[in-house]
């Protein structure tokens, strides 16, 4: 044993350079197939450094995120439909309501009009018409001052009650 002892140590003597050349050849190589690479994390720059699989866990993470964020997004974009839908036809009620009120407002000038023309040239007025008109007036302005009225006396009530 002694032997082949020496004779092994007298080999690396002689040829110290190669056995060290490759003493840290395996070295090198055992540590790079030992060890997992690392990266710089792309998701979090200046963050640590991840393996593959980390990168992978983190990967799904910011993925989820995305999908989440696209899906409240998407509601978002259909919410934000209704609300459209819903202001525009808000927007269609208002201006009909205001047509039907110019409309109101020409056939009264028109009338109003008629009926001036109509005494001013000396012709005959439908008195039916003219009385029809005038109880209509008369009714939407008794109607609108009893609600300014009951208003009026609910504040009233009301300031009294907290006095």
């Amino acid at each position: 044993m002694t032997d082949v002892w020496h004779k092994l140590m007298k080999f690396f003597d002689y040829e110290r350079g190669k056995v060290i050349g490759l003493a840290i050849a395996l070295i090198i190589g055992f540590s790079v197939i030992g060890c997992d690479p690392k990266v710089a994390n792309p998701f979090e720059p200046g963050g640590p450094k991840v393996t593959a699989t980390e990168l992978e866990l983190v990967a799904i993470k910011v993925e989820t995120g995305l999908q989440k964020e696209l899906s409240d997004y998407k509601a978002l974009g259909v919410h934000l439909d209704a609300k459209v839908d819903a202001y525009n036809a808000k927007l269609q009620i208002g201006q009909d309501a205001i047509v039907k009120e110019q409309e109101r407002q020409t056939k009264f000038i028109e009338f109003a009009g008629g009926l001036a023309t109509t005494f001013l040239t000396g012709g005959t007025v439908n008195t039916a018409g003219v009385i029809a008109s005038l109880v209509t007036m008369a009714a939407v302005g008794a109607g609108a001052g009893a609600v300014v009225d009951k208003r009026r006396a609910n504040g009233i009530i009301a300031r009294n009650n907290t006095s």
